[in-house]
């Protein structure tokens, strides 16, 4: 049975009234309900309407009636999507090349699946209730795989020289273009990753979810398999971001106490306007802006990710937000954007802000073949694979 296989994907039936610039939406755990509300109005079939749902019985409803309608249809048969995502970095260009396709379930850290943070349980318990309700997977899990000979990116160079079945502009330096691979080329595909590693970057809890799906039906099924996109992150269109921190308002925390911290750190003054990172997080608040430098030995590889140096030496220990309240998810915000986290702070919108260092790629692997996951939202795969070009669907 081969690991990652072509599936027979359900998308829109694409035309002048719909088309992908007023469809596609990014993942639906990077957006709010006040964005969702911009993406409804786009149009009455985007996306949001069915992975981002008013409610889960709103979704049933939506995907059975734009099936009828035929403004949902099936692939004419199983297949693999090449997808080109064209983006800018720091003034950079970059290009990433990934397929997707359906990987067969398998436990997380024990064969070939390994995750590398973690996770929720109220995120997993909405995307179950989401796909009980649609017999679908609408947003595909981010994968890695690691791979020198560059296999995918010959093997797209070849495939994209005819003309693209989809192509959208997410944002003007963000472009994405879509191709149905040619069946010859599903058993290159399928024997290509029959061996590979795949690494998790976004999209843990709904990989979790899937399994638990799959424990539910007990008996084989269509659900065996879950929607995947795979890029390769031996090329050099694989970026990862650093994941800044935003302190809310949840409780009046004495910023002050953060000092105490000299115990385990270096702690330098800085200008807000010259945050040149050089630490391991810099602190932002509307009075005071510091570098902070771990000043013991690094016993192991947790001590050299930033994001668990913040939790465990600054948010745990010094403001005393327990593990239990980081999973409420009320107490931080996220961003990949170092200037919000300044716009956040100095507009009181937030108590304070924690600048970090992004995850090298090369600790990002070692750590997820030793099963060590790291906090909660440590990596920003950049861009996002967006969601709504095609879908898998039983129902």
């Amino acid at each position: 049975m081969p690991r990652f296989k072509p599936l027979l994907f359900t998308t829109y039936n694409w035309g002048k009234d719909i088309n992908p610039q007023n469809i596609c939406t990014p993942p639906y755990d990077v957006y709010d309900n006040k964005y969702r509300e911009i993406l409804f109005k786009k149009s009455n079939y985007n996306f949001a309407h069915l992975d981002l749902p008013l409610s889960y019985e709103q979704a049933q409803k939506n995907i059975l009636e734009w099936q009828k309608k035929e403004i949902l249809r099936k692939l004419s048969q199983e297949s693999f999507i090449l997808l080109k995502t064209e983006y800018e970095v720091e003034n950079k260009s970059f290009t990433r090349w990934g397929v997707l396709g359906g990987l067969k379930l398998s436990p997380l850290g024990k064969e070939y699946v390994f995750p590398h943070e973690k996770t929720y349980p109220k995120a997993k318990e909405d995307r179950l209730k989401l796909m009980q309700s649609t017999s679908s997977q609408f947003s595909p899990i981010f994968g890695l795989y690691a791979d020198s000979t560059l296999f995918l990116t010959r093997l797209a160079e070849e495939i994209s020289t005819s003309p693209c079945w989809l192509t959208f502009k997410e944002t003007e330096n963000l472009k994405h273009s879509a191709w149905l691979i040619p069946e010859k080329f599903n058993s290159k595909i399928i024997n290509f990753f029959q061996d590979k590693k795949i690494f998790i970057a976004d999209g843990h809890h709904r990989y979790e979810t899937a399994l638990n799906y799959q424990k539910i039906q007990n008996r084989p099924g269509p659900w065996d398999y879950v929607f995947m996109y795979l890029s390769n992150m031996s090329s050099p269109g694989v970026n990862i971001l650093p994941y800044h921190r935003l302190l809310s308002w949840e409780e009046n925390f004495h910023l002050d106490k953060i000092e105490k911290a000299s115990s385990d750190f270096f702690i330098t003054n800085l200008d807000i306007d010259n945050t040149k990172n050089d630490f391991d997080f810099i602190f932002l608040s509307k009075n005071k802006t510091l570098g902070f430098k771990y000043k013991k030995e690094r016993k192991d590889n947790f001590h050299h990710i930033s994001t668990y140096i913040l939790d465990e030496y600054i948010l745990k220990k010094i403001f005393n937000i327990s593990e239990e309240k980081l999973l409420t998810g009320k107490y931080i915000k996220y961003t990949p954007f170092a200037e919000e986290v300044k716009t956040e702070v100095l507009t009181g919108h937030y108590q304070a802000g924690f600048l970090v260092q992004k995850v090298e790629l090369t600790t990002f692997q070692e750590m997820c073949l030793q099963n060590q996951l790291m906090p909660r939202k440590s990596t920003y795969f950049y861009p996002k694979i967006p969601s709504g070009l095609v879908f898998y669907s039983w129902i």
